[in-house]
């Protein structure tokens, strides 16, 4: 176009509109990564979520995140150590995840190194804690289509674990393997806090009683009181067949004080919810003791091997020594009294035989 002006006839061109500033070009747009996780995936994160940060410190140790600075390269290493290919793990804990669901914990590793400038994928730092929940914990959402990164555990011990371990791991060879020990007590100690701290104390109690009860089915604790039905308290002689019996106390003439009898028995359902028996019966009552008395209550018995009581009513018991039968507690345990020294205490009925 020809403008004229006061100083001659100049030329100017027209500007035409672009697009340049505002809209970005199609190749330059970031890759969206978004629900690449399989049915099968999400359950297989959702049985294993314990193990997230156990699985991404051995992936993390492998692939050298320290040392790799190329987001390609965290990814197709991390991607792989999670996945069926060739390069997974055999120290994970979870199950493989399909080679798509693996892009996933590849770009969460990649980006708490690179974005967060941490110095492994779950570095505890509070800085990178910060930096994971803002940057790196929405992308893993959306690339898995809804799984939610587990929490942190807290304990300033297990940061310092962690950079022990990131040391160690640098070094190599030695190193290395003290590394891997550490990696792995992270995650048994990590793993026990977690299960601890979500349990209210009604499944505690119930875990206390499976505990108990896997105990007494196997023959290595004597059942609580509470426990005896009052249909299987008789005078039945062992071994005689039929339901599972517990013998009465014996006279009083011949027992133990009973306030001492009583006081163990409840003490025996106390303490072996938290403490396994020393040794395991080589025989009970219930599959015959070998006796000549049809109530072995208030005889002697020699004792075939040492035992020691671990219980708070300890005693020592020596091999060859003799005993008397003060109480029969279950199948498998009977309260006795030392002939020798007459300390009392439990032991095991598989360790006497017959005078």
């Amino acid at each position: 176009m020809v403008v004229a002006t006061g100083v001659g006839i100049v030329n100017a061109q027209t500007p035409y509109p672009t697009m340049r500033d505002t809209t970005p070009t199609p190749t330059m747009a970031p890759i969206a990564l978004v629900d690449l996780c399989s049915p099968g995936d999400k359950v297989n994160f959702e049985l294993n979520e314990e193990y997230f940060d156990f699985d991404l410190g051995v992936c993390g140790l492998e692939c050298s995140l320290d040392i790799l600075r190329e987001q390609d390269e965290i990814n197709t290493c991390v991607r792989n150590c999670f996945s069926v290919e060739n390069g997974r793990s055999k120290s994970l804990q979870s199950e493989p995840y399909s080679l798509n669901c693996g892009e996933c914990f590849g770009a969460y590793a990649a980006c708490m190194v690179l974005d967060c400038e941490c110095s492994a994928a779950r570095e505890t730092s509070v800085r990178c804690r910060a930096c994971s929940l803002a940057s790196c914990e929405p992308d893993f959402t959306n690339c898995t289509g809804g799984l939610v990164v587990p929490e942190y555990y807290e304990g300033p011990e297990e940061e310092l674990d962690m950079q022990r371990v990131i040391i160690y791991a640098s070094a190599g060879g030695a190193g290395a393997f003290l590394a891997m020990g550490g990696v792995l007590f992270l995650r048994y100690r990590r793993v026990l806090k977690r299960r601890t701290r979500n349990l209210t104390k009604d499944e505690k109690e119930s875990m206390k009683t499976a505990r108990f009860d896997a105990k007494l089915s196997a023959g290595q604790a004597p059942p609580p009181a509470s426990a005896r039905r009052p249909d299987m308290e008789t005078s039945q002689a062992p071994g005689a067949g039929g339901p599972r019996v517990y013998l009465p106390s014996m006279s009083s003439a011949a027992a133990a004080p009973a306030k001492l009898a009583s006081r163990v028995s409840a003490r025996v359902s106390a303490n072996f919810g938290r403490k396994a028996p020393p040794q395991v019966p080589t025989r009970n009552f219930a599959q015959g003791f070998q006796t000549r008395h049809a109530n072995p209550v208030g005889h002697s018995f020699r004792v075939t091997m040492p035992f020691v009581s671990t219980h708070e009513d300890e005693i020592t018991l020596r091999t060859n020594a003799i005993v008397t039968i003060l109480e029969i507690l279950s199948d498998d345990w009977v309260m006795v009294r030392e002939n020798s020294t007459g300390k009392e205490g439990m032991t095991l009925s598989g360790n006497l035989v017959d005078v």
